[in-house]
């Protein structure tokens, strides 16, 4: 397990940062050429938008993984044994793994509708389920980050 999370860490950083650059780099030579030509590139608006939807669908996951996502920490941090706030912690990522998972079944229905329908991006001209596939490579990673933090929890990590 340990070994498929090294994997899929590498995968999230390597694609936020490659998502990141190339939408700075996209938008860096659109405003060159709209103010030195008074044209710009027609997809990259389109670009930069899908490129920031996979950055916060990945980089979401990142936060699950490194424990620095939202979390409602009023009631944990007043609760003072620590086998309730151990099992308070647990319940936590067990509905967050199960809404991940709902979420993640949704998102892959979305793309078989996607899939059917044929439609494409406007400007890039791209099957529209990629930007769509986000959604739920996002929501997988979450998944199994969530899962793996239930797994170090049970093994008292």
């Amino acid at each position: 397990m340990k070994e498929i999370s090294k994997v899929l860490a590498i995968f999230e950083r390597f694609t936020t940062v490659l998502l990141l650059l190339s939408a700075t780099g996209v938008l860096f030579v659109n405003i060159i050429l709209r103010y030195f030509f008074g044209e710009g590139l027609s997809w990259a608006e389109e670009y930069i938008a899908y490129a920031m939807i996979w950055v916060t669908f990945i980089g979401a996951a990142i936060c699950v993984g490194e424990k620095r996502h939202v979390a409602m920490r009023v009631i944990l941090d007043s609760l003072k044994n620590e086998r309730v706030k151990m099992l308070y912690e647990k319940i936590l990522s067990l509905i967050s793994m199960v809404f991940c998972t709902w979420i993640l079944i949704i998102g892959i229905k979305t793309i078989a509708f996607q899939i059917s329908m044929g439609q494409m991006s406007p400007a890039l001209r791209i099957p529209m389920y990629i930007p769509y596939l986000a959604v739920p490579l996002g929501f997988f990673l979450m998944t199994f980050r969530f899962m793996e933090d239930l797994l170090d929890m049970q093994r008292g990590r």
